[in-house]
């Protein structure tokens, strides 16, 4: 997931946010703790990674997809 998009969800501030439950945590802790370590998923790739986003759907009726690249 790009930046781009977690900052569009706005997961990326870094100010404390009171949950339903009354507990004060830091989305981007939470963003952090949650995505998996690169080195983790390829520990002998050693180009260059790209993030991106992959969107499908339908424009004007018409199966299309969108690809960002961050």
């Amino acid at each position: 997931m790009s930046l781009t998009v977690l900052n569009n969800l706005d997961l990326l501030p870094e100010q404390k946010v009171t949950t339903a439950e009354g507990v004060e945590i830091v989305l981007l802790k939470v963003v952090k703790a949650v995505l998996s370590d690169p080195v983790l998923l390829a520990p002998d790739y050693t180009e260059m990674i790209f993030i991106g986003d992959l969107i499908v759907g339908q424009r004007d009726g018409q199966e299309t997809d969108l690809c960002g690249l961050q």
